[in-house]
């Protein structure tokens, strides 16, 4: 089925959740009062989640391991960033930027740390789907470094951790202030043309760490 051009976020309820907006700001200045977890700078109450079709500067972020991977056999790239983590593929139009900072985007999903999170949201364009779960698990709930296929050590127990999957990847940031992870899990399909062809495309990614 062709998708319509442009871009859809939006927010769904988790199974066994009410339903909650995404919220959507076009000007949003960021309070110094927002702390972060994952940063000694930073410290925060709150995650930002948001998806766009184009490239997100990091220039505000403090950049700290990035590593190659494939995205339906397209380039991409994983980034772990001082206040969260990035991933990214120009080519396929899909950029997620997870931030304990407040964002300056379009469309912007919100979890807090303080309580239980059982949230899912979408990101639609020309090339992919992808639906996204949150969930609150233990502070051990996480797998081992060597495990992720990339991973970054912020302090005792803080970790932020990305690890690709046949069908999309996950994400891991520990919070031992709260004694929590949060989880999340990315499932990405591909966008089909009624007109491209007879056979029908594989409906799951290829997701992977390139190999030089």
């Amino acid at each position: 089925m062709k998708r319509p051009s442009g871009s859809r976020f939006r927010g769904t309820p988790a199974s066994g959740a009410t339903r909650s907006s995404i919220r959507t700001t076009t000007s949003l200045s960021i309070d110094e009062r927002t702390h972060c977890m994952t940063d000694s700078s930073i410290v925060s109450e709150q995650l930002y989640f948001t998806y766009t079709r184009t490239p997100l500067s990091l220039d505000q972020f403090d950049v700290k391991r990035t590593v190659s991977a494939e995205l339906f056999g397209t380039s991409a790239t994983l980034t772990i960033i001082g206040s969260s983590h990035y991933i990214a593929s120009r080519r396929l139009g899909f950029h997620e930027l997870c931030s304990c900072r407040p964002l300056h985007a379009e469309s912007m999903a919100s979890v807090s740390l303080l309580e239980s999170v059982d949230r899912s949201f979408t990101f639609e364009n020309d090339h992919l789907s992808a639906s996204t779960t949150l969930e609150t698990r233990p502070l051990s709930d996480r797998p081992a470094a060597a495990r992720a296929d990339i991973a970054y050590r912020f302090g005792p127990d803080a970790w932020t951790m990305i690890r690709l999957t046949t069908e999309g990847y996950e994400t891991y940031h520990t919070y031992p202030e709260y004694d929590c992870t949060l989880y999340s899990q990315t499932r990405l399909t591909a966008v089909t043309d009624d007109d491209s062809s007879d056979t029908e495309p594989p409906r799951t990614t290829d997701c992977r760490i390139q190999t030089d």
